[in-house]
């Protein structure tokens, strides 16, 4: 991917939350605070837009690699089959089997089986 000058964004899907608040969206981000600290909140922009708009002139896009899929509702798979045609300079690669076989296909087909 980044031979085909794509900057790769590596996700796991557990602990997102909101999608589509986590990737395009300000959203609110809490750290842990050991019961030492106060309790803050900072507020960051979404991880597509933040690498979008930090991608080089050469550059083709960004693409979300998300690694334990298999957790994601189908809501959220049909989310992430439908951010390429929101924004087209994004590309969504989700890991949803377990097996040591590897093959790729559209997100639509893969929500079929």
């Amino acid at each position: 991917m980044r031979g085909r000058n794509f900057r790769v964004v590596n996700l796991n899907a557990r602990g997102l939350g909101d999608l589509e608040a986590y990737l395009t969206q300000v959203h609110g981000v809490r750290m842990p605070h050991l019961g030492k600290q106060k309790i803050r909140r900072y507020y960051e922009e979404g991880i597509l837009t933040r690498a979008l708009d930090s991608l080089q002139d050469e550059a083709r896009g960004v693409v979300i690699w998300i690694q334990d899929g298999k957790i994601l509702s189908r809501a959220e798979l049909r989310y992430l089959a439908l951010l390429p045609t929101i924004e087209t300079r994004c590309r969504v690669v989700v890991e949803l089997g377990m097996g040591r076989n590897f093959e790729f296909m559209p997100l639509d087909e893969a929500m079929q089986d």
